[in-house]
């Protein structure tokens, strides 16, 4: 053999090499990446201390679910945002028997609900819905990041069609070999510890798709309840690129909200799908900032609205409307004082200003599934909406006659977010 035949032998086993490191090193972090799982995509087995508190997982919850949802074709479906994601339980005894997933996403708006009821259809025959709807989703100036919508569409699609393998693929090689990832499964082991010890905040999917958000033991709750509101003034009301508020179809924005959700509700009717409609509750102090910013016209507004759409949906099919619970008003699961001295453990029936806790959720599920007597809400109809506004009105003047401080909190912290980011509410033209 020649000298020039041993430099190219040597030189194609210097390149196999090469290739089998790197094929070792980008096994090993697949490996490392799916063992610790640190946003739920695989649903890896937990081990205590390794992986079992995933404080990155928040963040990810829309992908996770999605994977989730993809891995569990014939369950019934709780559809809305975080409200329901957090507080309603598939397997309260209420609900148990009926083989729900929970595929509640964070800042879900109705065209994202949609997407799920027909990628759920596509896989064959629904029972039930429970659909959760929330007023923010309900802004034609909601947004999205770039991309989200299209991409939760194809992820959440038709198993065999090639865009939801693209996106499969764009998300487990992300998964696999991102910086981001290596740095939180890194992190999600390091934080064991300090999770265990409730120093910082971590999440647990389950796999009926609710989650729990355990977050830090020491906070200070009123300054918890202060940055929700003012995340709800800077982003779920007025979004940040464009701080406008509107139910309104208009031209310059994208977001078709009632139409959307009447698709939702004809889609439903089409498939025989047996649908419970319900607003959940949100503290008294987000529902004094709804009205210190100039929502509440528009909030009642909206309840009629979706009202409307589901009689006359359901009038369209000659069928008695869906079922419509609203327990979103100053009740008792609302009005529950947050000082500065409360400490979390002190708190019953929310955990923060926009979010209730398992035992609200639980006794939710009870009366709508007529378990327990209605109270802290009822169903609304358009026979009874104007009394059950008149009514929460009433309810609102007692407790601002009771908690005055409350009401200064927030009138100051409106004024002041005005300042810093002015925000347009577009009047009613109903």
């Amino acid at each position: 053999m020649d000298g020039e035949a041993i430099n190219l032998e040597k030189g194609v086993r210097y390149t196999l090499s090469i290739f089998l490191v790197l094929g070792l090193v980008f096994a090993g972090l697949a490996w490392f990446n799916v063992s610790v799982d640190p946003y739920h995509y695989f649903e890896s087995p937990t081990v205590e201390n390794y992986n079992e508190r995933k404080p990155y997982l928040f963040y990810h919850l829309s992908n996770a679910k999605s994977f989730q949802f993809m891995r569990r074709p014939g369950a019934n479906l709780i559809i809305g945002s975080s409200r329901a994601g957090s507080g309603i339980n598939p397997r309260h005894p209420s609900i148990e028997a009926d083989n729900y997933y929970n595929f509640a996403t964070t800042a879900s708006q109705p065209v994202v609900d949609l997407m799920k009821l027909r990628a759920r259809l596509e896989r064959g025959k629904l029972e039930r819905l429970m659909y959760f709807v929330d007023f923010f989703g309900f802004n034609s100036y909601g947004q999205f990041p770039d991309g989200y919508l299209d991409s939760f569409e194809d992820r959440i699609g038709n198993d065999l069609s090639i865009a939801t393998a693209r996106q499969l693929l764009s998300d487990y090689s992300a998964y696999f070999w991102s910086y981001s990832t290596i740095h939180d499964s890194i992190e999600t082991i390091r934080q064991q510890d300090s999770t265990a010890q409730g120093k910082s905040q971590y999440t647990v999917l389950h796999d009926t798709g609710l989650w729990n958000l355990f977050l830090p033991r020491d906070r200070k709750l009123l300054r918890t309840f202060r940055d929700l509101e003012n995340s709800y003034m800077r982003g779920n009301w007025f979004p940040p690129a464009d701080p406008r508020f509107s139910l309104e179809e208009v031209s310059d924005a994208t977001n078709t909200p009632f139409r959307d959700f009447r698709e939702i509700m004809t889609l439903a009717r089409e498939h025989d799908v047996a649908v419970t409609l319900a607003i959940l509750p949100v503290h008294a102090r987000l529902l004094e900032t709804l009205d210190h910013v100039g929502l509440w016209p528009h909030y009642e507004q909206w309840k009629r609205e979706i009202i409307a759409i589901n009689e006359s949906v359901a009038a369209s099919f000659n069928a008695t409307a869906y079922p419509l619970w609203d327990f979103n008003g100053y009740n008792e699961f609302a009005t529950e004082k947050v000082t500065a001295d409360t400490r979390p453990e002190d708190l019953r029936w929310m955990y923060d200003s926009a979010h209730m806790t398992d035992a609200t959720g639980a006794i939710i599920l009870d009366i709508m599934n007529g378990r327990t007597p209605a109270r802290n809400g009822g169903l609304i109809h358009s026979d009874n909406i104007e009394s059950w506004l008149v009514e929460q009105r009433g309810l609102r003047e007692i407790y601002r006659s009771e908690n005055p401080e409350v009401v200064r909190q927030v009138k100051r912290n409106v004024r002041l977010f005005r300042r810093t980011y002015p925000f347009e509410v577009y009047p009613l033209k109903r």
